[in-house]
């Protein structure tokens, strides 16, 4: 019996210790460079539900307008009708606020995980300017290094870059970052229905995302 508990443990260690590696060694590449395509570049911000997480999200997107590495935004996540309250419409309500264009940004109609986020800022990006040059993923390094894994799944075709958020946790915020980013690969491995279920009726989200039905 303790043998197990330890291979548990060092397994859950390890878990994380991957996940805290991978995700910093991810975000230390250069992302955001130079610009030099043609056509459009999107930013797509995704919410969070601790307010000043979304909203160091919202302002990363906000700056890549600001410094013309993105020429439009796109706000996704946060879709809770069982509160009547949909979050990135809150994201770009703040965008306008702090100087963006009405014409330069757009929130999706309803998504609350990573796998219907990413499904709908594909159909919020074709809809609002059709296909873009590239597209930037904005959230925290953790995040991203999934959104990573799942881009291409969720039909995002353009040339992917990632601009992490600035990263200043303390100790113990860190670790439920990494016990949730755990939680989050290992949803990963159930069966997409399952997982969706779980998620929408813990963020008490109603049915399915119309977005997410439109892209599949």
């Amino acid at each position: 019996m303790l043998a197990l508990i330890t291979i548990a443990l060092l397994g859950y260690g390890g878990g994380l210790a991957w996940i805290e590696f991978s995700s910093w060694a991810f975000a230390a590449q250069p992302k955001v460079a130079a610009r030099a395509e043609a056509g459009p570049v999107v930013a797509v911000a995704f919410y969070d539900d601790r307010p000043e997480f979304r909203r160091l999200r919202t302002m990363t997107g906000v700056r890549l307008l600001q410094t013309r590495e993105a020429d439009f935004l796109v706000t996704v996540g946060g879709w809770r009708p069982g509160r009547g309250y949909l979050g990135a419409r809150d994201m770009r309500d703040d965008a306008l606020a702090n100087g963006i264009q009405p014409a330069q940004v757009a929130h999706d109609r309803g998504s609350n995980d990573s796998v219907s986020n990413l499904a709908a800022a594909n159909v919020t990006i074709r809809q609002a300017i059709g296909q873009p040059a590239a597209i930037i993923l904005v959230s925290d390094r953790y995040h991203l290094l999934r959104l990573a894994l799942l881009a291409r799944d969720a039909g995002l075709t353009a040339p992917l870059r990632f601009q992490a958020t600035p990263d200043d946790l303390g100790a113990l915020a860190r670790l439920k970052r990494l016990n949730y980013e755990a939680l989050a690969y290992l949803s990963l491995l159930l069966p997409k229905e399952v997982a969706s279920a779980a998620i929408t009726r813990l963020r008490m989200a109603g049915p399915a995302s119309p977005h997410a039905m439109e892209a599949s």
